[in-house]
């Protein structure tokens, strides 16, 4: 079995090995410090079976990640390794079709049960973070077509990662209104930051 692990930190991708060879001896382990390595590596190894992803790479968002590795090598299961447990973040990292979603604060015999499941060819999400994510849709969450025009505009542009007063200049408008219509746009749309709102832009075609 071959399995690739992608994360920025050799430490914690030395960890993940070492708690993968325990429990499958036979398993084969490549990593990758950025998406840059990681497209090389699935180009050169076809047989990988098992993406291990951490969202927060240097030089890319998460969504660029997830949805790079995808378009190429959509056959490949991605199971996303991160810090991140809000549920509002995670159910948007779940709509780009990965197949588990493991949070770093995780035991590490519930981590190799996630990784069981995932080459069983299930989907894995820890219970405690699959019952705060039905919790929020039954609540309901703001819409993305209650953005204006404008809104939708800038959306766009923040998610392709372009600063406030860039977008300022390209919509030749004042950077106070830029500002203004970030902080309603991560209202509306219940994001904590321009990441997060990337991911609904990126779900809905703007980008």
């Amino acid at each position: 079995m071959k399995v690739l692990l992608v994360d920025d930190h050799e430490m914690f991708r030395d960890g993940i090995s070492m708690l993968l060879t325990k429990a499958y001896p036979e398993v084969e382990i490549l990593q990758a410090q950025d998406l840059a390595q990681a497209l090389q590596q699935l180009r050169a190894h076809s047989d990988i079976e098992m993406i291990l992803l951490d969202l927060h790479l240097q030089e890319s968002s998460p969504h660029e990640n997830i949805k790079s590795i995808k378009s190429r090598f959509p056959q490949i299961p991605i199971t996303v390794i991160s810090g991140e447990e809000r549920p509002e973040f995670i159910r948007n990292i779940l709509e780009y079709g990965v197949k588990g979603y493991v949070p770093k604060s995780i035991e590490n015999n519930e981590f190799i049960a996630a990784i069981k499941q995932v080459l069983a060819g299930n989907n894995y999400l820890p219970a405690g973070i699959a019952a705060e994510i039905k919790r929020c849709e039954e609540q309901g969450t703001p819409s993305f077509d209650s953005l204006t025009d404008r809104q939708k505009q800038v959306l766009a542009l923040m998610a392709q990662g372009i600063s406030n007063q860039e977008i300022a200049e390209r919509l030749n408008i004042s950077g106070n209104t830029i500002t203004v219509h970030v902080k309603n746009i991560l209202k509306i749309l219940n994001a904590s930051n321009r990441t997060e709102a990337g991911f609904v832009a990126i779900k809905y075609g703007l980008v």
